[in-house]
């Protein structure tokens, strides 16, 4: 795993631009209270189906090539993953999405996460529609009748689950952004140390 050092000044001004693209990414999303609503909702009723979803998504990934390399590489097994993302599926139910606050550390934890163990954000699109496809099914095989409202809940986890996919992709690059900065300026610091001065050759003589 790659060591991520931030500093608590870029960690500020991070989590600070991502809750400012959390509000832009809503408003495109059109993920509102509404939204909100029914994810709270529906979590009792499709929560002890969750253990599964996870099962299922993790057994997916394991199949997937640049996964499975990424879990090989990093000495995880699925079991591991089942740890990490079990959570994570719980909190998108569970989550108050009315203050950002709560899911700007999410998203910041997991991109630091991601960054570490070598995951470029650009692989995490059929993840996520494994889960979103995991969790329809859930939910219209538990509905005894297609109605609005379950249509309105599969809208809301289509929105959620493209918001989270947006954040992690936003942060990823900017943690990535951050970490080649701080290379850059090691790197310079490094070269003006060991920089001759000026009065080494002494000073010129202007007169």
């Amino acid at each position: 795993m790659k060591e991520i050092s931030i500093s608590k000044a870029d960690e500020k001004a991070l989590k600070s631009d991502i809750s400012i693209a959390c509000a832009d990414y809503q408003l495109m999303l059109d993920f509102s209270e509404p939204d909100a609503e029914n994810l709270i909702t529906v979590y009792p009723h499709i929560k002890p189906a969750l253990p599964r979803v996870v099962n299922w998504v993790v057994e997916k990934i394991a199949e997937n090539q640049i996964f499975s390399v990424v879990l090989e590489n990093n000495g995880l097994k699925k079991k591991d993953a089942i740890k990490v993302l079990s959570p994570w599926l719980h909190n998108l139910f569970k989550t108050d999405y009315l203050d950002n606050s709560q899911l700007v550390e999410q998203i910041y934890r997991t991109a630091i996460a991601h960054e570490r163990v070598g995951i470029d954000p650009a692989c995490l699109t059929i993840p996520m529609n494994f889960f979103l496809r995991a969790l329809q099914f859930v939910l219209l095989s538990r509905a005894r009748n297609v109605d609005i409202h379950i249509i309105s809940i599969c809208m809301s986890l289509i929105k959620i689950t493209s918001l989270h996919l947006a954040l992690m992709t936003y942060t990823s690059q900017r943690v990535k952004e951050i970490m080649i900065n701080r290379a850059i300026n090691h790197v310079i610091g490094r070269v003006d140390h060991a920089r001759p001065s000026s009065d080494v050759f002494g000073s010129p003589d202007l007169h």
